[in-house]
């Protein structure tokens, strides 16, 4: 702790190992932007020439640095591999196995180092590596030219961009794009004035989220077993869980936003940071802005392939004709989709809670029962102000499984089913029989229902005055 009479909360491991791991990410990012910037502006040499010579030894000087020799031998080893069966079989789903095993089993099959930093450095490069081999899998399958000098090139500098290795997620097509571009445009992209607010506004964020771990010990009561929240009333409970999801927002933003800021530096046009959760109406939100990268990676890689493909291996017609119809397709794609979130943070109880209802929420906002009745039925003889209160009322049905699903995420143990069974179930047990009093569940289920309300009221009226601004959400 560094204010005085205070302790600090450092339950969250992932938090307190980021920011033991701060300086050398910093140093590194400084570095491999203030280097990158000074060879773009070499005329003598070509793209190719920088990216052989100087670029791809550079970078494995600093992968090296902060992991390990042995994490970069497996991770070129294994992309070597992966990399000459695809471009010899064209097939992708070779490399989808091959990178699902590896997430699966890397506790299995790789030791970490035992440096606290190099291990937090090591998982993350290890992850997000494999990310990089199923975009690469998925090129290459459908890549119809020759192996070249220059598709190695770009292979070398999309697996090595230091700003893209543990954090981001970005398609290989899209950074091929991306650091062309920063080489035609030499100049910076962005205005020195505002690379100084983003830092100032990240510095805020950061001290703002270390005093809550000063004042607020969420994350402590998140990750001890459940009974320790048997001594909140209702109201208290609920409040630790929406403040751990603020504290999750916080932490995401700068582990984010500090890879985007020098990405900005090289050149790159990272995707937008996380949004703020505090003004979410819609549960697809949640997945479409929070991390954007992998939220692209599973639209385009996972869930639009599965819902464009023909299945023509049945001999049975009858069979053939029922699994190529847009609603099985549809539910395929989803039922994948989630499965790989599964296999990404791991087939514990909390997280297929948190899947599934998620998958509710999502459903429900898609019911072309609630389209419908949002869409049409409620817009044909009632004024706009009217339409907007029953919109709200209608988008609760899919808000409030979404948000108890974020509890399952946060909380470690039973935390999540405590406050699920305990808020959530027995609140509206207690409605429907009217047995209602002052502070118990069905009373706050009652108030986080009208707060729902004006919640959505809220994100509405947010939403709609940013598109307005033509900006995004």
């Amino acid at each position: 702790s560094y204010i005085s009479g205070y302790l600090i909360d450092n339950s969250d491991i992932e938090w307190k190992l980021f920011k033991l791991s701060f300086p050398l990410i910093f140093t590194t990012f400084l570095l491999n932007s203030i280097i990158l910037n000074i060879v773009k502006r070499i005329n003598l040499l070509n793209k190719q020439l920088i990216t052989i010579f100087i670029l791809i030894p550079f970078w494995i000087i600093l992968h090296i640095n902060w992991t390990s020799l042995k994490c970069i031998s497996i991770i070129f080893i294994f992309s070597f591999i992966l990399i000459l069966i695809i471009n010899l079989t064209k097939k992708q789903l070779i490399g989808w196995l091959f990178c699902i095993i590896f997430i699966l089993k890397i506790f299995d099959l790789i030791s970490f180092s035992k440096e606290p930093i190099k291990y937090y450095l090591e998982f993350n490069l290890y992850l997000y590596s494999t990310i990089k081999l199923i975009n690469l899998s998925i090129y290459l399958s459908k890549y119809k030219k020759n192996f070249n000098l220059n598709l190695f090139c770009s292979i070398a500098e999309y697996l090595l961009y230091p700003t893209y290795s543990i954090s981001l997620i970005v398609s290989f097509e899209d950074f091929q794009k991306q650091f062309s571009s920063s080489f035609i445009n030499k100049t910076p992209t962005f205005k020195f004035i505002n690379l100084i607010k983003s830092f100032l506004k990240l510095f805020c964020y950061f001290s703002l989220l270390e005093l809550l771990l000063h004042l607020c010990k969420v994350n402590a009561l998140f990750n001890s077993p459940f009974v320790m929240l048997q001594n909140f009333n209702n109201y208290e409970l609920i409040s630790i869980a929406y403040i751990a999801g603020q504290l999750f927002h916080l932490k995401y933003y700068l582990i984010f936003g500090i890879p985007n800021i020098f990405a900005k530096i090289d050149g790159m046009k990272p995707n937008s940071l996380p949004i703020c959760i505090s003004h979410i109406s819609k549960y697809s939100q949640m997945w479409r802005y929070f991390d954007r990268g992998l939220y692209l990676f599973l639209k385009n890689q996972l869930y639009i392939p599965l819902l464009n493909y023909q299945f023509t291996s049945s001999k049975i017609p009858q069979l053939n004709l029922f699994i190529n119809l847009i609603l099985f397709r549809k539910i395929l794609a989803t039922f994948s989709v989630f499965i790989f979130v599964l296999i990404w943070h791991g087939f514990n109880s909390n997280f297929c809670w948190w899947v599934s209802l998620s998958a509710f929420s999502l459903l429900i906002e898609r019911l072309p029962i609630n389209q419908f009745i949002q869409q049409k039925l409620i817009k044909i003889k009632l004024s706009p102000s009217t339409n907007i209160r029953l919109k709200c009322i209608f988008m609760l049905t899919a808000l409030i499984p979404g948000i108890f699903g974020i509890f399952f995420f946060l909380g470690h143990g039973l935390i999540g089913n405590y406050i699920f069974f305990k808020i959530l179930l027995q609140g509206f047990k207690q409605i429907f029989t009217l047995q209602i009093s002052i502070g118990n569940p069905g009373w706050v289920m009652i108030h986080l229902i009208i707060l729902g309300y004006f919640f959505n009221n809220t994100s509405l009226f947010i939403e709609e005055k940013k598109k307005k601004k033509g900006n995004n959400i």
